[in-house]
Protein backbone atom coordinates (compact mmCIF):
# COMPACT_ATOMS: atom_id res chain seq x y z
CA UNK A 1 0.00 0.00 0.00
CA UNK A 2 1.41 3.36 -1.02
CA UNK A 3 -0.81 5.40 1.32
CA UNK A 4 -0.24 6.21 4.97
CA UNK A 5 -2.69 4.90 7.55
CA UNK A 6 -1.25 7.29 10.15
CA UNK A 7 -2.36 10.36 8.17
CA UNK A 8 -5.93 9.08 8.01
CA UNK A 9 -5.84 8.29 11.74
CA UNK A 10 -4.78 11.89 12.41
CA UNK A 11 -7.62 13.23 10.23
CA UNK A 12 -10.09 10.85 11.93
CA UNK A 13 -8.97 11.96 15.40
CA UNK A 14 -9.23 15.69 14.59
CA UNK A 15 -12.76 15.37 13.19
CA UNK A 16 -14.08 13.31 16.10
CA UNK A 17 -12.35 15.55 18.65
CA UNK A 18 -13.98 18.63 17.12
CA UNK A 19 -17.39 16.94 16.90
CA UNK A 20 -17.21 15.84 20.55
CA UNK A 21 -16.92 19.50 21.51
CA UNK A 22 -20.21 20.29 19.78
CA UNK A 23 -22.59 17.58 20.98
CA UNK A 24 -23.10 13.85 21.34
CA UNK A 25 -25.33 14.01 18.27
CA UNK A 26 -22.54 15.60 16.22
CA UNK A 27 -20.03 13.02 17.43
CA UNK A 28 -22.39 10.18 16.51
CA UNK A 29 -22.95 11.68 13.06
CA UNK A 30 -19.26 12.02 12.19
CA UNK A 31 -18.50 8.56 13.54
CA UNK A 32 -21.07 7.24 11.07
CA UNK A 33 -19.33 9.11 8.22
CA UNK A 34 -15.77 8.00 8.88
CA UNK A 35 -14.70 4.35 8.47
CA UNK A 36 -12.39 2.83 11.05
CA UNK A 37 -8.64 2.49 10.53
CA UNK A 38 -9.06 -1.27 10.16
CA UNK A 39 -11.55 -0.75 7.34
CA UNK A 40 -9.26 1.73 5.59
CA UNK A 41 -6.39 -0.74 5.89
CA UNK A 42 -8.31 -3.15 3.63
CA UNK A 43 -8.98 -0.63 0.86
CA UNK A 44 -6.39 -1.99 -1.56
CA UNK A 45 -7.96 -5.44 -1.25
CA UNK A 46 -11.58 -4.31 -1.27
CA UNK A 47 -12.75 -0.84 -2.22
CA UNK A 48 -16.41 -1.76 -1.95
CA UNK A 49 -17.15 0.51 1.00
CA UNK A 50 -20.30 2.12 -0.27
CA UNK A 51 -21.90 1.74 3.15
CA UNK A 52 -20.01 4.89 4.15
CA UNK A 53 -21.24 6.91 1.18
CA UNK A 54 -24.64 8.02 2.36
CA UNK A 55 -26.71 11.13 2.78
CA UNK A 56 -24.48 13.52 4.70
CA UNK A 57 -26.83 16.49 4.76
CA UNK A 58 -26.46 16.45 8.54
CA UNK A 59 -23.01 17.99 8.03
CA UNK A 60 -24.58 21.30 6.97
CA UNK A 61 -25.76 22.23 10.47
CA UNK A 62 -22.31 21.59 11.98
CA UNK A 63 -20.24 22.89 9.07
CA UNK A 64 -19.44 26.38 10.36
CA UNK A 65 -18.48 25.24 13.87
CA UNK A 66 -16.49 22.27 12.56
CA UNK A 67 -14.56 24.51 10.19
CA UNK A 68 -13.63 26.87 13.02
CA UNK A 69 -12.48 24.01 15.25
CA UNK A 70 -10.61 21.97 12.64
CA UNK A 71 -9.05 24.39 10.14
CA UNK A 72 -5.79 25.05 12.03
CA UNK A 73 -5.37 21.36 12.86
CA UNK A 74 -6.21 19.90 9.44
CA UNK A 75 -3.27 21.86 8.01
CA UNK A 76 -1.08 19.32 9.83
CA UNK A 77 -2.52 16.40 7.84
CA UNK A 78 -0.71 15.34 4.66
CA UNK A 79 -3.91 14.65 2.72
CA UNK A 80 -2.12 13.36 -0.37
CA UNK A 81 -1.02 10.37 1.71
CA UNK A 82 -4.62 9.34 2.45
CA UNK A 83 -6.17 6.75 0.13
CA UNK A 84 -7.93 8.47 -2.84
CA UNK A 85 -11.12 6.49 -2.17
CA UNK A 86 -11.38 8.23 1.21
CA UNK A 87 -10.51 11.64 -0.25
CA UNK A 88 -13.13 11.47 -3.01
CA UNK A 89 -15.95 9.64 -1.24
CA UNK A 90 -15.63 10.65 2.42
CA UNK A 91 -13.60 13.84 2.84
CA UNK A 92 -14.65 15.84 -0.22
CA UNK A 93 -18.43 15.44 0.45
CA UNK A 94 -17.91 16.96 3.91
CA UNK A 95 -18.17 20.38 2.28
CA UNK A 96 -16.02 23.15 3.61
CA UNK A 97 -13.70 21.16 5.87
CA UNK A 98 -11.10 21.07 3.09
CA UNK A 99 -11.28 23.89 0.53
CA UNK A 100 -11.55 23.05 -3.17
CA UNK A 101 -8.13 24.47 -4.06
CA UNK A 102 -6.46 22.19 -1.52
CA UNK A 103 -8.41 19.17 -2.79
CA UNK A 104 -7.38 19.88 -6.39
CA UNK A 105 -3.76 20.04 -5.27
CA UNK A 106 -4.16 16.73 -3.39
CA UNK A 107 -5.60 15.00 -6.47
CA UNK A 108 -2.79 16.44 -8.59
CA UNK A 109 -0.11 15.10 -6.25
CA UNK A 110 -1.77 11.67 -6.14
CA UNK A 111 -2.04 11.54 -9.94
CA UNK A 112 1.61 12.46 -10.39
CA UNK A 113 2.62 9.94 -7.76
CA UNK A 114 0.57 7.19 -9.44
CA UNK A 115 2.27 7.83 -12.77
CA UNK A 116 5.73 7.82 -11.24
CA UNK A 117 4.96 4.72 -9.19
CA UNK A 118 3.87 2.80 -12.28
CA UNK A 119 7.22 3.61 -13.87
CA UNK A 120 9.03 2.81 -10.63
CA UNK A 121 7.36 -0.62 -10.36
CA UNK A 122 8.27 -1.52 -13.93
CA UNK A 123 11.85 -0.29 -13.96
CA UNK A 124 13.28 0.25 -10.50
CA UNK A 125 12.48 -3.10 -8.88
CA UNK A 126 15.10 -4.71 -11.08
CA UNK A 127 18.53 -5.91 -10.04
CA UNK A 128 21.44 -3.97 -11.50
CA UNK A 129 23.80 -6.17 -13.53
CA UNK A 130 26.63 -3.71 -12.88
CA UNK A 131 26.19 -3.26 -9.12
CA UNK A 132 26.79 -6.58 -7.37
CA UNK A 133 29.43 -8.92 -5.98
CA UNK A 134 31.60 -10.87 -8.41
CA UNK A 135 29.92 -14.20 -7.59
CA UNK A 136 26.31 -13.02 -7.77
CA UNK A 137 24.57 -13.88 -11.02
CA UNK A 138 21.38 -12.51 -12.54
CA UNK A 139 19.01 -15.18 -13.83
CA UNK A 140 16.83 -12.31 -15.05
CA UNK A 141 16.18 -8.73 -13.92
CA UNK A 142 14.25 -9.87 -10.84
CA UNK A 143 16.03 -13.12 -9.83
CA UNK A 144 19.61 -13.49 -8.59
CA UNK A 145 21.66 -16.36 -7.21
CA UNK A 146 25.01 -16.55 -5.41
CA UNK A 147 27.94 -18.90 -5.94
CA UNK A 148 30.08 -17.19 -3.31
CA UNK A 149 31.48 -18.87 -0.20
CA UNK A 150 31.27 -15.51 1.60
CA UNK A 151 28.67 -12.78 1.67
CA UNK A 152 28.30 -10.38 -1.23
CA UNK A 153 25.50 -7.99 -2.08
CA UNK A 154 23.52 -6.50 -4.94
CA UNK A 155 21.30 -3.45 -5.35
CA UNK A 156 18.60 -2.38 -7.80
CA UNK A 157 19.03 -0.12 -10.82
CA UNK A 158 17.46 3.19 -9.79
CA UNK A 159 17.57 4.81 -6.33
CA UNK A 160 14.51 5.83 -4.36
CA UNK A 161 14.85 9.52 -3.59
CA UNK A 162 11.41 11.15 -3.66
CA UNK A 163 10.39 12.98 -0.51
CA UNK A 164 7.20 12.22 1.43
CA UNK A 165 6.54 8.95 -0.39
CA UNK A 166 6.07 5.40 0.83
CA UNK A 167 7.63 2.50 -1.09
CA UNK A 168 7.11 -1.20 -0.51
CA UNK A 169 8.57 -4.24 -2.22
CA UNK A 170 8.91 -7.97 -1.60
CA UNK A 171 11.98 -10.16 -1.49
CA UNK A 172 11.11 -13.82 -2.06
CA UNK A 173 13.56 -16.23 -0.42
CA UNK A 174 13.68 -18.75 -3.27
CA UNK A 175 16.67 -20.62 -1.84
CA UNK A 176 18.06 -20.14 1.64
CA UNK A 177 21.70 -19.76 2.62
CA UNK A 178 23.27 -19.29 6.03
CA UNK A 179 22.42 -15.73 7.05
CA UNK A 180 20.25 -14.38 4.25
CA UNK A 181 19.98 -10.57 4.47
CA UNK A 182 17.26 -8.29 3.10
CA UNK A 183 17.46 -4.53 3.25
CA UNK A 184 18.54 -1.25 1.73
CA UNK A 185 21.71 0.63 0.90
CA UNK A 186 22.94 3.98 -0.29
CA UNK A 187 25.91 4.82 -2.49
CA UNK A 188 25.70 8.59 -2.18
CA UNK A 189 28.99 9.77 -0.71
CA UNK A 190 30.49 6.26 -0.47
CA UNK A 191 32.96 4.14 -2.40
CA UNK A 192 31.08 0.87 -1.94
CA UNK A 193 32.46 -2.68 -1.86
CA UNK A 194 30.07 -5.26 -3.30
CA UNK A 195 32.25 -8.22 -2.29
CA UNK A 196 31.41 -7.81 1.38
CA UNK A 197 28.64 -8.31 3.90
CA UNK A 198 26.31 -5.31 3.61
CA UNK A 199 25.45 -5.25 7.32
CA UNK A 200 28.94 -4.22 8.37
CA UNK A 201 28.95 -1.16 6.15
CA UNK A 202 27.91 2.40 7.00
CA UNK A 203 25.93 2.39 3.75
CA UNK A 204 23.91 -0.78 4.51
CA UNK A 205 20.81 -1.52 6.64
CA UNK A 206 19.74 -5.18 6.68
CA UNK A 207 17.35 -7.66 8.30
CA UNK A 208 18.75 -11.18 8.63
CA UNK A 209 17.19 -14.64 8.45
CA UNK A 210 18.29 -15.23 12.06
CA UNK A 211 15.93 -12.47 13.24
CA UNK A 212 18.37 -9.59 13.77
CA UNK A 213 19.01 -6.21 12.14
CA UNK A 214 22.45 -4.80 11.43
CA UNK A 215 23.96 -1.53 10.26
CA UNK A 216 27.57 -0.38 10.27
CA UNK A 217 28.84 -3.17 12.54
CA UNK A 218 32.36 -2.79 11.06
CA UNK A 219 32.85 -6.54 11.52
CA UNK A 220 32.58 -9.22 8.84
CA UNK A 221 30.44 -11.47 11.04
CA UNK A 222 28.08 -9.80 13.48
CA UNK A 223 27.64 -8.88 16.17
CA UNK A 224 24.11 -10.25 15.84
CA UNK A 225 22.68 -8.77 19.03
CA UNK A 226 19.94 -6.42 17.79
CA UNK A 227 16.93 -8.76 17.74
CA UNK A 228 14.05 -7.89 15.43
CA UNK A 229 10.90 -9.68 14.27
CA UNK A 230 11.59 -13.38 14.02
CA UNK A 231 13.67 -15.77 11.94
CA UNK A 232 12.64 -16.32 8.34
CA UNK A 233 13.23 -19.28 6.04
CA UNK A 234 13.12 -20.55 2.47
CA UNK A 235 9.96 -19.60 0.52
CA UNK A 236 9.14 -16.79 2.94
CA UNK A 237 8.15 -13.37 1.60
CA UNK A 238 9.93 -10.43 3.20
CA UNK A 239 8.30 -7.05 2.58
CA UNK A 240 10.34 -3.89 2.97
CA UNK A 241 8.37 -0.76 3.99
CA UNK A 242 10.36 2.40 3.25
CA UNK A 243 8.94 5.78 4.29
CA UNK A 244 11.02 8.51 2.68
CA UNK A 245 8.96 11.20 4.40
CA UNK A 246 9.84 9.92 7.86
CA UNK A 247 13.18 8.39 6.71
CA UNK A 248 12.31 5.04 8.30
CA UNK A 249 12.30 1.40 7.27
CA UNK A 250 10.41 -1.60 8.65
CA UNK A 251 9.86 -5.19 7.54
CA UNK A 252 7.12 -7.82 7.29
CA UNK A 253 7.40 -11.61 7.10
CA UNK A 254 4.60 -13.24 5.11
CA UNK A 255 2.32 -10.28 5.76
CA UNK A 256 3.04 -9.86 9.50
CA UNK A 257 4.51 -6.40 9.97
CA UNK A 258 7.08 -5.53 12.62
CA UNK A 259 7.97 -2.12 14.11
CA UNK A 260 10.38 0.40 12.64
CA UNK A 261 13.82 -1.15 12.28
CA UNK A 262 15.87 1.82 11.07
CA UNK A 263 15.51 5.59 11.39
CA UNK A 264 17.34 8.68 10.11
CA UNK A 265 17.97 7.14 6.70
CA UNK A 266 19.71 9.10 3.92
CA UNK A 267 17.78 10.80 1.13
CA UNK A 268 18.75 8.28 -1.56
CA UNK A 269 18.11 4.56 -1.06
CA UNK A 270 18.37 1.35 -3.11
CA UNK A 271 16.66 -1.98 -2.35
CA UNK A 272 19.38 -4.57 -1.69
CA UNK A 273 20.11 -8.12 -0.53
CA UNK A 274 23.28 -9.67 0.86
CA UNK A 275 23.76 -13.43 0.58
CA UNK A 276 26.11 -16.29 -0.28
CA UNK A 277 25.80 -19.71 -1.94
CA UNK A 278 23.34 -21.25 -2.52
CA UNK A 279 21.15 -18.22 -1.81
CA UNK A 280 18.64 -17.10 -4.39
CA UNK A 281 16.41 -14.01 -4.15
CA UNK A 282 13.59 -12.58 -6.23
CA UNK A 283 12.44 -8.96 -6.02
CA UNK A 284 8.93 -7.83 -6.90
CA UNK A 285 6.64 -4.85 -6.22
CA UNK A 286 4.43 -5.26 -3.16
CA UNK A 287 0.76 -5.50 -4.11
Amino acid sequence: MMFSLSEYELFHYIILWAASGISEEALSFYKSCLPSSETVKSLDRNSNLLIYIHNIQGHAKYQSTMLTKTSPLLNLVKLERIHPFIISNIIEPLNGLIDSKTLINVYRKQALFAGKSAYFDCVSFQWDDKAHGSNIYLKNTSLITSNSSSHEWIRTTIPISRQSSIFEWNIMVEEMCSYFWVGICTEKGFNVEYNSWLGKQAYGWVFGSDGVICHNTQEENGPYTNKYGKEFKENDRITVHLDMGERTCSFSINGKRYPIAFRDLPDEIYPAVSLKAPGRARIEPHQ
